[in-house]
């Protein structure tokens, strides 16, 4: 029977302090952050946390897994290994407080607030007051994909989907069932040495039962994991093999940004999936080339009509002609022209605002200048619209 345990002070303090260090941790981030401009999304918030307690628990973890590979028993870390509990709980506790005020969006209900209380639980009650510390240390070697995971979240250029199927795959699959059967035939030894005088085994409440019944109730859930980790990878490349499989040579050109025409029609459409797809492959560079396009067709159209003027001519007109050449160059025919031509400017910004709608629509994400040397760094489309 397990019962609720005494509380330890220095525990409950070295508990408490942590929250407060991982609190300021996140703080200070986000802070750092803001005074260089960037900001972060719900999902990169929410693994700033994840980020740090996995570094910690997996360096934490190296001393016994080693151990228990290398003797075949775990190394006892003692007062050490409490600790590292501790600080365990106080990241789940600082996760769903924080959680829960920045980044609410991405806390899940099933791996979000009911997987953070299983195991405060289960640290509170069974680890900790039963002397599993040096086993849940050694068992935090399964926080490394979690490692991996976060630092892609927050740097997309550290990402890789194949190293962390990998990973977790060697560790929250492979090894966990090895050390839950490592610890069952243990628990078997162990109640069979020291059970009562008739050599039986004891009662299956005994306390060396914890580590594998604890290790097959988790189980199921990294099997889930697993499962859809596989699902993401497979999905991703067949949207990468479907993309790549498009004709390059069906998408218009987008070399000649000197006119509004050679901007392709497709861009300017409702609806279009080379579109999408173009754009989710080189969104900022497609900001960057429409901006351009728009900026050079622009400054040439508002100088066009200064070389046209109708006057232009008038000095070489004799005195005798005057008014009868006066009078050709205002026919209605001419005056269509020069209206066509300055009204070529309010077209262009016609198109611009329609563009920004397009990618305001498609790219929730890019939300500042390109070119933040020349406008900045103001908004996207502050800068598209003038």
């Amino acid at each position: 029977m397990v019962l609720l345990p005494a509380f330890n002070d220095e525990l409950v303090l070295f508990t408490a302090n942590s929250l407060v260090a991982l609190a300021a941790i996140y703080y200070g981030v986000q802070y750092y952050l803001g005074l260089k401009g960037k900001h972060q999304t719900d999902r990169e918030k929410s693994w700033v946390l994840t980020a740090i307690s996995s570094a910690i628990m997996t360096a934490c973890s190296v001393p016994y897994i080693w151990s228990w590979f290398v003797s075949g028993r775990i190394f006892e870390g003692g007062h050490w290994a409490d600790k590292s509990c501790c600080f365990f709980v106080a990241y789940l506790l600082c996760d769903l407080i924080i959680g829960s005020m920045h980044y609410r969006s991405s806390i899940n209900l099933l791996t979000g607030w009911i997987h953070h209380t299983i195991y405060i639980l289960l640290l509170t009650l069974l680890v900790l007051p039963h002397s599993f510390s040096s086993f849940f240390n050694m068992c935090c070697i399964l926080e490394l994909p979690t490692l991996l995971l976060s630092l892609g979240s927050l740097n997309k250029n550290l990402r890789n989907d194949y190293l962390f199927a990998s990973v977790f795959f060697a560790t929250r699959i492979c090894l966990h069932m090895y050390i839950a059967l490592w610890c069952t035939l243990e628990a078997f030894r162990e109640s069979t040495v020291n059970g009562p005088g008739d050599g039986g085994p004891r009662s299956i409440s005994d306390k060396t039962w914890i580590p594998p019944t604890a290790l097959t109730v988790i189980f199921p859930m990294h099997a889930m994991w697993m499962k859809d980790c596989v699902r993401g990878i497979l999905r991703r490349r067949k949207l990468t093999s479907t993309s790549a499989s498009l004709s390059v040579s069906s998408i218009p050109p987008l070399i000649e940004p000197s006119r509004v025409r050679d901007i392709p029609a497709y861009i300017l459409a409702r609806s279009s999936r080379r579109t999408a797809t173009l754009l989710r492959r080189s969104r900022v560079h497609v900001v960057r080339m429409l901006c351009e396009v728009l900026d050079e067709g622009e400054g040439k159209t508002t100088h066009t009509p200064h070389s046209h003027t109708p006057h232009s001519q008038s000095s070489h007109t004799p005195p005798g002609h005057q008014h009868s050449h006066t009078h050709t160059h205002t026919t209605p025919s001419d005056s269509d022209t020069t209206s066509t031509l300055y009204s070529a400017a309010p077209r262009w910004r016609s198109i611009r605002r329609r563009v920004v709608g397009r990618l305001r629509m498609s790219l929730p994400e890019v939300e500042w200048d390109v070119h933040p040397s020349t406008s900045g760094g103001v908004p996207l489309s502050t800068t598209v619209d003038d």
